[in-house]
């Protein structure tokens, strides 16, 4: 399956991946995935340190929501983080990029693993981290519109909002999961 060329080159800051590359590499990525599960991240990683890794490759506004999962006991990440891009073409070339890579910058020789996650898309992911959160989320979670950090208290009342919004078209089988709807808040700092 060929990428959107264009959708692609609007994305990314680097170069696309051979074609062949990124055939191999993403060819379990279920068609319609935009949210990618990357394992073996660097303990130390916040959301905040994901969001830069992953910006070195592409736009600010290619993707929407970051989170990972933390130990509040030791101080450290869990491992892995769940990335959500703004569409299946820039994912899945995301994926080509990282699967098999190492974060080296910090001394980290371990590849990383990625592939899609369970939950799919921004609206379904800030619904599934809203049964359970905790209450400071502000190291292990990022949520963003048009490319610009929305404030704690917006992502907050996203997590308390029933789903309200238009329909969003899921990533199996045509699956349609409810949307929040991103109010304007261009007034507030991000």
């Amino acid at each position: 399956m060929n990428v959107d060329q264009e959708v692609v080159a609007r994305s990314l800051k680097v170069p696309c991946p051979p074609p062949e590359r990124l055939q191999s590499r993403t060819r379990d990525l279920p068609v319609g995935s935009t949210t990618l599960m990357i394992r073996y991240i660097p303990r130390r990683y916040t959301a905040g340190d994901v969001v830069e890794k992953i910006w070195e490759l592409v736009q600010p506004d290619a993707l929407d929501f970051v989170y990972v999962p933390w130990y509040e006991w030791a101080s450290t990440n869990m491992g892995y983080a769940f990335v959500n891009f703004t569409s299946h073409d820039v994912a899945r070339v995301i994926m080509a990029m990282t699967d098999g890579i190492s974060w080296r910058d910090v001394g980290y020789p371990v590849r990383l693993r990625v592939g899609a996650a369970v939950v799919q898309g921004l609206a379904a992911n800030v619904s599934r981290l809203s049964e359970g959160r905790p209450k400071d989320q502000s190291w292990t979670l990022r949520v963003f519109r048009n490319g610009a950090q929305l404030p704690v208290e917006v992502v907050a009342e996203m997590m308390g909002a029933s789903g309200a919004g238009p329909a969003d078209q899921g990533a199996r089988g045509g699956e349609v999961r409810p949307t929040l709807s991103l109010q304007s808040h261009d007034n507030e700092e991000p």
